[in-house]
């Protein structure tokens, strides 16, 4: 969107032309394009350091569900890599391959090899390392996806415009959810960056910047960085196959873009034909390249290994989830096609709600249409696959929610623009504030951007502010925050249960004690207790029972502690996450 980058990054309807006498001279010009690179590089580390300080917030947070299986999975990973017995490295079809060795070369072969959990071993959560070994692989987590917000801002600035990339940039950056999911160790939050650079990428490859008319050649190199990003995203987690249906209607609509150039006699019409091929072939070699480099197991069979890696999340996503789900204070199997739409409006950050707000009443978007339009297909053609799905947990949305921030950075910028923009300008024709006002010195239009910049910022964080040192636990404060999710949607990753075994630990006067907890937090929370972790079905063996939110949620309190007020409770943001009661 080239008004933007006038205002910010090129200003040409600002500048005297070349050649009146008060054009500046070329040195003096240059040095200004200097500064202003300077300048947006200067903002790319800030963002960066943004970025990162959002999910910095949980890394010293209670452990999630997964995290005791993915630090189990990378000790049997590490040591099929130290023993050369490639198979060993296929541990689940998910396949989470990327989060297996980046812990892997976090912690070093050695000190991840005694992770493994062999048959009958103790719970990997009671190895003396394992907290200190989870907080160190933590880092890298945050850090390679705050490093992804600022490329993907750097690609929204290739399609949008540099003023436009830094905004959605500031919305992915605190963006509440995927920061929250930022620092844990598992496979939604690099699957959320690596998908959104993919796409990207393909948009740019489809031609689609504000480039004009880029060669194949530049087109073909987007594509290939497209198809490498999606091969990472599909070696995180196989739900990056729900993006192969964009790509297949971005790669048309590219093609059709070139046939008409050839019907309308314009552009190189000879090769139009390419244009599918070329992009195609790029992406899926790239993407075909970087799994069999990185998976060691595809060494040794490629063909079986993608397609039992196919097959098995095939098989998971066609059943519901195990421990059953919950939708609007009703605990259910499969909740149906509506649970999305309510997991979005409570997850979705502010922000970018407001944003999408903006470009929905503004509309005309200009020379962002077409952009704007391919984000809806692929937001629309996930969201309409996991709907079908069985499935239903709301992390799954993850991979939609920074093509959702693009979208709403252009409702930002365009809303700023609408501000300040005089009528006939001729970047911005009949914007105006109000009939008859004239549009603002060049210099308040740059403070406007910064400002709602600032104001959309503010926005985004609120509930991340609200949330504390638990970011997984912010939701929309506009639809009601943690509260409206409480009796929406399943809620909580473990969150407060670090809390809740300090408070045991306390009322047992620091003696060995047996809690008992929901099935699927037994392990997990084994790493913060202070003594031994049973099940809920094991409530006669513990001496205190923990009745956590989710567990609650779907009515599976024991009937032992029902009208039972409880000794201690862990509150996150008004909610009650964790009831302690001691049993004896």
């Amino acid at each position: 969107m080239a008004g933007p980058d006038d205002v910010v990054m090129k200003g040409p309807d600002d500048d005297p032309p070349s050649g009146s006498p008060s054009a500046a001279p070329r040195g003096v010009r240059a040095a200004g394009r200097r500064a202003v690179v300077a300048s947006y590089l200067a903002a790319l580390v800030l963002l960066f350091a943004l970025a990162f300080g959002a999910r910095a917030i949980g890394l010293s947070g209670a452990v999630t569900e997964d995290e005791d299986q993915w630090i189990a999975r990378a000790g049997t990973f590490a040591n099929g890599l130290a023993s050369q017995e490639w198979r060993r490295t296929y541990l689940t079809g998910h396949p989470g391959v990327t989060v297996m060795w980046l812990t892997t070369l976090t912690l070093g072969v050695d000190r991840t090899r005694p992770f493994e959990r062999a048959n009958n071993a103790p719970d990997v959560t009671t190895v003396p390392d394992f907290l200190s070994a989870l907080a160190r692989a933590r880092v890298p987590f945050a850090v390679l996806q705050a490093g992804l917000v600022v490329v993907a801002a750097v690609l929204a600035g290739r399609l949008l415009g540099a003023t436009t990339g830094l905004v959605a940039g500031l919305l992915l950056a605190a963006e509440p959810f995927w920061a929250g999911v930022g620092p844990v160790v598992g496979m939604d939050g690099m699957l959320t960056g690596f998908v959104t650079i993919s796409l990207l990428a393909l948009l740019l490859a489809c031609g689609s910047g504000v480039e004009a008319a880029p060669g194949l050649g530049r087109r073909v190199g987007w594509a290939v960085l497209a198809g490498g990003a999606f091969g990472l995203a599909f070696l995180s987690k196989t739900t990056a196959l729900f993006v192969s249906p964009a790509v297949g209607v971005l790669v048309l609509i590219a093609s059709w873009h070139a046939w008409r150039s050839r019907a309308v006699g314009t552009g190189r019409a000879h090769r139009w034909w390419l244009v599918p091929l070329a992009l195609g072939g790029a992406w899926a070699i790239s993407a075909m390249l970087v799994v069999w480099l990185l998976w060691p197991v595809a060494w040794a069979a490629p063909i079986g290994t993608m397609v039992r890696a196919i097959t098995f999340s095939a098989r998971l996503g066609g059943e519901p989830h195990a421990p059953g789900s919950f939708l609007l204070g009703e605990p259910i199997d499969d909740p149906g096609p509506l649970f999305y739409p309510v997991a979005l409006a409570v997850r979705l950050g502010p922000g970018t709600t407001v944003g999408l707000l903006l470009l929905f009443v503004l509309g005309d978007v200009g020379s962002a249409r077409r952009v704007a339009w391919s984000l809806l297909v692929y937001v629309g053609l996930f969201l309409l696959l996991l709907m079908l799905a069985p499935k239903k947990v709301d992390r799954y949305l993850l991979p939609i929610l920074p093509a959702l921030g693009v979208l709403a950075a252009i409702g930002w910028v365009e809303a700023a623009w609408r501000l300040s923009w005089e009528r006939g300008h001729p970047g911005r024709p009949g914007w105006v504030t109000s009939p008859g006002r004239p549009g603002w010195p060049r210099s308040q239009r740059v403070t406007a951007l910064v400002l709602v910049g600032i104001f959309a910022l503010g926005l985004q964080l609120w509930p991340l502010v609200q949330a504390g040192r638990y970011p997984l636990a912010a939701y929309n404060p506009l639809v009601g925050g943690v509260r409206t999710a409480e009796r929406a949607i399943p809620v909580g990753w473990g969150d407060g249960l670090d809390v809740a075994a300090e408070r045991i630990r306390e009322m047992a006067g620091g003696q060995p004690v047996v809690t008992a907890i929901w099935s699927p937090l037994r392990v997990s929370f084994g790493a913060h207790a202070p003594g031994p972790v049973v099940s809920h079905q094991q409530i006669a063996q513990a001496d205190f029972y923990i009745d956590y939110v989710h567990a609650r949620q779907r009515k599976l309190t024991p009937r032992q502690l029902a009208g039972r007020q409880p000794d201690a409770v862990v509150t996150i943001g008004d909610v009650e996450y964790a009831r302690i009661y001691k049993l004896r």
